[in-house]
């Protein structure tokens, strides 16, 4: 889970230092940041594409330019259909052209970048930091899938048929920890390009269905009064649960910083 506070404290403690280092008579500079970035591999249906908006302040120090950005991190997702799974034992199979387990995923969050920046040679810089991401991963569900030989009844239905629906809205919340390394040119003085190679790291969330594992009722009907079991109530699957990965997966970025 993220710590707001924690990450409201680490922010403010970091300012502090370069309040500090202004205090010793070092000039901050403040720029605002526009990236986009483009992710080499998307697992989670991700798109690859990433953007970014911050405000950083900035001072140089007898080790480099040492600087803090606060701003916002949005990756969008695909809509996609989600694998079905085998249904339990003793029940028909999957009528897999009558099913669906439509899925969304997105991820966005507050980010705080630390970063080191020393001077190479004409106006080029070398750059090395930390993105730490308040990372907010947004996992959509709704799936509709029954067994095969599955049809609305009057009596008894055949043993092992079966209609499950399920719906799901779920944020998966995690403090992620990016490294990223880069390349930073002078456009003018109130401008500059950098270009990141960035290890964005976040904690996905993943609902998890078996079909066929609900309890089956034969004596619901729908608007029109007429039957539509066996069918499980919506959602009522106990043994429904979730799991949770750590993504590690490299980006490239491009930015573009304007000072004032």
């Amino acid at each position: 889970m993220s710590h707001p506070s924690r990450k409201f404290i680490l922010t403010l403690g970091l300012a502090g230092v370069l309040a500090a280092a202004q205090g010793e008579g070092l000039a901050l500079q403040t720029e605002a940041k526009l990236r986009a970035g483009f992710g080499l591999t998307r697992p989670d249906q991700l798109r690859q594409g990433t953007l970014g908006l911050g405000l950083g302040v900035s001072a140089w120090t007898p080790v480099g330019r040492v600087g803090v950005e606060a701003g916002y991190f949005y990756k969008s997702g695909d809509a996609y259909l989600a694998p079905i799974d085998t249904p339990q034992a003793g029940m028909a199979k999957v009528d897999v052209l009558r099913s669906f387990d439509r899925r969304k995923n997105d991820l966005d969050g507050i980010q705080v970048r630390i970063s080191l920046e020393r001077p190479l040679e004409a106006g080029w810089h070398w750059q090395a930091g930390l993105m730490i991401l308040g990372a907010n991963y947004h996992h959509q569900v709704q799936a509709d899938m029954q067994s095969e030989d599955w049809k609305p009844v009057t009596t008894q239905p055949a043993q092992g048929l079966w209609r499950d629906t399920y719906s799901s809205w779920k944020s998966e919340r995690s403090l992620g920890f990016s490294p990223f390394v880069g390349l930073r040119v002078e456009l003018h003085e109130s401008s500059r390009l950098e270009f990141n190679a960035l290890l964005l790291n976040y904690r996905t969330t993943q609902y998890v269905h078996t079909p066929g594992s609900g309890t089956y009722r034969t004596d619901l009907k729908d608007v029109t009064g007429k039957p539509v079991g066996p069918l499980a109530d919506h959602n009522a699957f106990p043994g429904d649960h979730r799991t949770s990965t750590t993504r590690f997966v490299p980006h490239l970025e491009v930015g573009y910083a304007f000072q004032f």
